[in-house]
């Protein structure tokens, strides 16, 4: 994993925390406060839903 989180041409170890989803890397601590001071936290995890799976599966709930 570290041979993904190191940014451009820096030869800098990178330091924790670091965020990955699977072996993607998503950023580091700086990224993720700028992602929550700009209200794209969910993007910057991966949370939001693939637009076309959205759209394809209707939601369908139960109440008993």
């Amino acid at each position: 994993m570290r041979e993904h989180a190191v940014k451009g041409d820096s030869k800098e170890i990178p330091l924790p925390p670091q965020f990955f989803y699977n072996d993607e890397y998503l950023g580091n601590f700086v990224d993720f406060e700028e992602a929550l001071e700009d209200d794209r936290i969910a993007d910057f995890f991966r949370l939001l839903p693939n637009e076309v799976h959205f759209l394809m599966k209707p939601i369908i709930r139960f109440v008993l």
